[in-house]
């Protein structure tokens, strides 16, 4: 058992033979499967509850692959292209509870019941992103919470992401005194609101 708290765990990087990408057409997108979001998530937090909470509907247009001839798949008025789904979990002895949207990519060529499945696994996936696990993929430049985690709880060095100027390092506030705040009058035109 690792002895570093569960959200440095979590906010582990994945290793790139565990990343896998999928061609969306225009561009290609990084992914890390649900069964091995769910496996690292066991392994470190143990049991937690998913539950998909509500779907979402809406007109679903139709698709035309680019098979030659092309198959297409007939639109609808209404069917499921999305799902909110929640997430309840302890993270080093506090409950978290974080509700996320998952989406459906091409509604038109699968009936409900898989769209909702589809979409809860998005969701479950953007749930336990908002943990760390697996945020490097949605990370466009210098991924530092490993690091500042780190920093945070003390350990040594400091991280300075050089190559990224519009990124903030986090203090950890116990390293700063109080700074009392400025109290103002009600007609002041300083006062923020």
């Amino acid at each position: 058992m690792s002895e570093q708290p569960q959200l440095r765990q979590l906010a582990e990087r994945f290793p790139q033979h565990m990343i896998e990408t999928v061609d969306k057409g225009s561009y290609k997108a990084s992914y890390i499967g649900h069964s091995t979001i769910n496996m690292r998530a066991l392994s470190i937090v143990g049991p937690f509850s998913f539950e998909a909470d509500q779907p979402i509907y809406g007109p679903v247009p139709e698709h035309k692959t680019k098979a030659s001839p092309p198959v297409v798949y007939a639109a609808r008025k209404q069917g499921i292209v999305g799902m909110l789904a929640t997430l309840t979990v302890e993270i080093d002895g506090q409950v978290v509870r974080i509700t996320e949207v998952g989406s459906v990519d091409i509604p038109a060529m699968q009936n409900d019941a898989e769209n909702a499945k589809d979409a809860s696994s998005d969701a479950f996936k953007r749930c336990w992103m908002r943990t760390g696990l697996g945020l490097q993929l949605w990370v466009k430049g210098d991924f530092f919470l490993p690091a500042q985690l780190d920093k945070n709880a003390g350990a040594e060095g400091t991280y300075v992401p050089e190559d990224d100027p519009d990124v903030e390092v986090l203090e950890n506030s116990a390293d700063k005194e109080a700074v009392p705040e400025k109290e103002y009058d009600d007609d002041d035109p300083e006062r923020p609101f």
